[in-house]
């Protein structure tokens, strides 16, 4: 998340801050992180970009976001709490995607498994043409749908980045 301070100022502590919570994001002051009173949440997760402050940057990693970090954040520096920043993030969790693309499976198959019925009911009453071009457009229509699947979990993983 990005934050900035007037380059010219003598930064000496950060403090990073979410509204909704008691406990703090991240602080550093006089060059260590402070853990005292931060949210254990956020502990493991999150350091500055530039760890020196250097020419006034304030801005903060997350790692392993999801949802639950969607929120206000403010970045203050300073003794005075000088507020630089105030970030509103939001957050779409990948677990959800996941879940969407699994439903999409279950429907597929069932739609799959009832093609296949309607393609041999026609090849047993007799109508054996159509009943392969339906088999023959559903395996067609399977294959496509796996492969737009899986290119969309390969595109789409959750990474670490800079918000």
């Amino acid at each position: 998340m990005s934050c900035q301070a007037p380059r010219i100022a003598n930064i000496s502590s950060v403090i990073w801050k979410k509204r909704d919570l008691k406990h703090r994001v991240y602080m550093k002051r006089d060059g260590d992180t402070v853990t005292r009173d931060q949210d254990p949440s956020y502990a493991p997760r999150v350091d500055l970009v530039d760890g020196e402050m250097k020419n006034g940057n304030l801005s903060l990693i997350m790692k392993n976001v999801t949802s639950k970090d969607s929120g206000v954040y403010n970045c203050s520096y300073g003794p005075g709490g000088n507020v630089t920043a105030v970030i509103y993030l939001t957050v779409t969790d990948p677990a959800a995607k996941d879940g969407d693309a699994e439903d999409g499976i279950q429907l597929l198959v069932v739609l799959v498994a009832c093609g296949v019925i309607f393609g041999i009911g026609m090849i047993v009453t007799g109508v054996i043409v159509t009943g392969v071009i339906v088999i023959g457009v559903i395996v067609i229509g399977v294959i496509a749908a796996l492969l737009i699947i899986g290119v969309k979990k390969f595109c789409c993983q959750q990474q670490d980045f800079i918000v």
